[in-house]
């Protein structure tokens, strides 16, 4: 994944937009960092977002200088600190993790921005297997919007996301994605609500991977009528958990 995500930005021309929960460096993260550094250089407009509390070893490394020295743009989101736990929950983390590149490529998963073998080493539970998808297409647009809401949530600057490009290239595979973001702004419990619509309208099989399952009733409920109904209910979860309060 870090290595076709550091060829797409070697190949980048016009911009870079990313925001992610964690960056951890170490090993092809810095990789990623230094291919940031090059393109901010030829001229390439880069804008970071980057947790305040998942990220304390970036803002702490050297990276965080040499990346605005460079140039790039870089937003520490929901700021940690003593006298804003008055006026905003520290628990509301910036959790996204999404690449946009030229407005034409775009990723998003599970991964943070970190190497496995350099992250959590000392936990005891393994290197982290994550997934993401390299999208291109108008789902591409829909990314950058929810990069633009969050960047003018966060620094007060807007900037809008190129328009979608609506014409389809038959030339090429076509897949429908739904893009759901949460957080406030948004409907409450939207992904919640999408998630039991999509199990409930199953009709052969439901596949969940997740490393932190802690459903709520509504939840629970739908995919043990699921599973009665006769559809095959598959639920993969870590044999060992680094999150106290999920174990």
């Amino acid at each position: 994944i870090l290595h076709s995500i550091i060829e797409d930005i070697e190949n980048a021309k016009t911009s870079i937009r990313m925001v992610f929960y964690i960056w951890h460096p170490g090993g092809l993260a810095d990789s990623v960092a230094s291919a940031l550094i090059q393109a901010s250089k030829r001229g390439v407009d880069v804008k970071l977002l980057l947790d305040s509390a998942g990220s304390p070893r970036f803002f702490r490394s050297p990276w965080y200088k040499m990346m605005k020295d460079s140039g790039i743009e870089v937003i520490q989101a929901l700021e940690v600190k003593m006298w804003r736990m008055f006026l905003r929950r520290l628990d509301l983390r910036q959790h996204r993790k999404i690449i946009v590149i030229d407005d034409e490529i775009a990723y998003t998963g599970s991964m943070n921005l970190v190497d496995p073998a350099y992250f959590k080493q000392s936990s005891g539970v393994g290197r982290w297997i994550d997934i993401m998808v390299r999208v291109t297409g108008p789902t591409v647009n829909v990314l950058s919007a929810i990069h633009c809401w969050d960047w003018e949530v966060e620094t007060g600057e807007r900037y809008l996301p190129k328009l979608p490009e609506c014409k389809i290239d038959n030339s090429k595979y076509q897949h429908p994605i739904q893009v759901v973001p949460s957080g406030p702004g948004m409907p409450e419990y939207l992904i919640y609500q999408v998630l039991t619509l999509a199990i409930n309208q199953a009709n052969r099989s439901v596949r969940i991977t997740t490393p932190y399952f802690v459903p709520n009733t509504d939840l629970l409920e739908t995919l043990k009528m699921t599973a009665q109904r006769g559809i095959d209910v598959e639920l993969i979860i870590p044999h060992k958990n680094d999150s106290l309060m999920v174990q």
